[in-house]
């Protein structure tokens, strides 16, 4: 893609900068990419209907530290980016590194998905390399608070008063917690149909082979609503959602009925909740939802609230009021 605004590239960023990637070789971060105009790279950026609010304004950080540094967007500028520190502190914490590789990865998927005409498997390849190879040190699983969960009386009231494809969407995202991508990628010839139940085998995230059933009613349902004769979730014309299709589709029905956007995962954080505090067993929990340790499931259902003075012991026959 041609440039249509020549950006000086300066061999020394800012002094403000934390070397947090020490495995990153040079021959990989000089890797060229297909280049991409400013113009078009910051109007692909700050388009809500391709990145969620919360993602376009720390894309609208990005463009601005491109333009401050006055740098193009390369694997070398992503990792400046992703260094950059402020100008008072010493170093910047691991947690914001990763956020800022995340994004950056996202950044590139979509640009991919939007322009699969002019970035080619050459681009895919390179970048799969890059981001395989960025460390951002030890990752430290942040538990979900319950205001990112759903109860059961909300997800009734999203299936009672939803549209009947959307009806089947939640109901499938509420009882198995699969991830969005996971969901669009299902396949029918994996569907094992029994008595009363039906088994789904798919490819998760790592490509780890996960395994989920749900009721033959639901899946019926699904069949006859849904087109595809390959793919369980399809459009009209039998091809497979846009993952940002789904995404919208939870923010403006969350919004219509509960009042608030939701997001598609969101009924992946309610599931595992809602089976941990029903006393499933953790590992059970685990092995369903995918993770490679039940250490994760842990950190991230586990809700451990503050102990009222109803659970703590008072000794109340040694309490007199001489003694306080």
């Amino acid at each position: 893609m041609e440039s249509n605004i020549i950006i000086q590239k300066q061999e020394k960023c800012s002094q403000n900068m934390t070397p947090v990637y020490k495995s990153l070789s040079e021959d990989v971060i000089n890797q060229n990419l297909t280049e991409v105009s400013f113009e078009e790279l910051r109007n692909f950026l700050l388009d809500d209907n391709i990145f969620p609010p919360s993602y376009v304004d720390k894309n609208r950080s990005f463009i601005s530290f491109l333009e401050v540094q006055k740098l193009p967007f390369t694997l070398e500028s992503m990792v400046k980016y992703i260094e950059h520190k402020k100008l008072k502190k010493q170093e910047i914490a691991p947690a914001t590194a990763r956020n800022r590789k995340y994004q950056m990865r996202r950044i590139c998927q979509e640009l991919i998905l939007a322009n699969p005409e002019k970035w080619s498997s050459v681009d895919q390849f390179k970048l799969d390399t890059f981001f395989s190879k960025l460390k951002t040190g030890t990752r430290q699983t942040r538990g979900v608070s319950k205001d990112r969960i759903l109860t059961k009386e909300e997800i009734e009231r999203l299936l009672q008063f939803s549209p009947k494809t959307w009806k089947l969407i939640f109901l499938f995202l509420a009882m198995t917690g699969v991830r969005v991508s996971e969901m669009i990628s299902i396949i029918r010839r994996r569907c094992v149909v029994n008595k009363s139940e039906v088994s789904i085998t798919f490819t998760g995230k790592g490509n780890k082979q996960r395994k989920i059933v749900i009721p033959k009613e639901l899946y019926d349902s699904i069949c006859k609503t849904f087109p595809s004769r390959y793919y369980l979730f399809s459009t009209k014309r039998g091809t497979p959602f846009d993952r940002r299709h789904i995404w919208r589709g939870c923010n403006r029905i969350g919004q219509s009925i509960l009042g608030r956007p939701i997001g598609v995962h969101i009924f992946r954080h309610s599931l595992a909740t809602q089976l941990i505090e029903s006393g499933v067993e953790l590992k059970k929990v685990s092995d369903y939802l995918g993770h490679s340790d039940t250490t994760i499931t842990n950190d991230m259902y586990v809700h451990l609230d503050v102990l009222s003075l109803d659970e703590i012991p008072v000794f109340k026959e040694s309490l007199n009021e001489s003694d306080v």
